[in-house]
């Protein structure tokens, strides 16, 4: 499960271009982050990932995604993780100190998209300020893609947020 280059994009050599598409389809009345450094933590309140190895490198895939989107934006938004100042308990609601909220979830979770079980929508996140990814507790997830729903790319493409 834990095999595989997280910096492994290969296919992603051109992040600004996929930054300008996506730029091309913002309104005039568009959500952005208005600070350059934004604050993101990883909770597991439903105690999912079983030890803190396994916890270590799912903080350290999400801080690659983050590096990823902050090199193709030549360093304007510096991502901070502030895992270890957030508390790890099984409220899912988004703490006031955070930017950018990660968790895994399961069903209702007190957003407004539950989710569906295992299939389908595997992630959700929204956009400044609310500031949330959550990932679907009930999926088959693999840090590598070597079996099941590949974490890097969905942390990769909902931290577009």
């Amino acid at each position: 499960m834990i095999g595989g280059q997280l910096n492994s994009f290969n296919h992603v050599t051109k992040i600004k271009n996929i930054i300008f598409t996506f730029s091309a389809f913002k309104s005039p009345k568009r959500k952005i982050w208005r600070q350059r450094v934004i604050t993101w933590a990883f909770r597991d309140p439903f105690k999912l990932l079983m030890n803190e190895q396994s916890q270590q490198l799912m903080r350290t895939l999400i801080s690659t995604a983050f590096a990823l989107w902050g090199n193709a934006l030549d360093g304007y938004l510096d991502f901070q993780d502030v895992s270890h100042l957030i508390s790890n308990s099984e409220n899912v609601a988004k703490p006031s100190d955070v930017d950018i909220d990660i968790l895994f979830a399961r069903g209702s979770h007190g957003d407004k998209e539950a989710f569906d079980g295992k299939g389908n929508m595997v992630a959700h996140s929204s956009y400044p300020p609310d500031g949330i990814l959550h990932l679907d507790a009930d999926e088959d997830w693999s840090f590598d893609g070597s079996h099941g729903v590949d974490l890097r790319y969905v942390c990769f493409f909902c931290s577009l947020i």
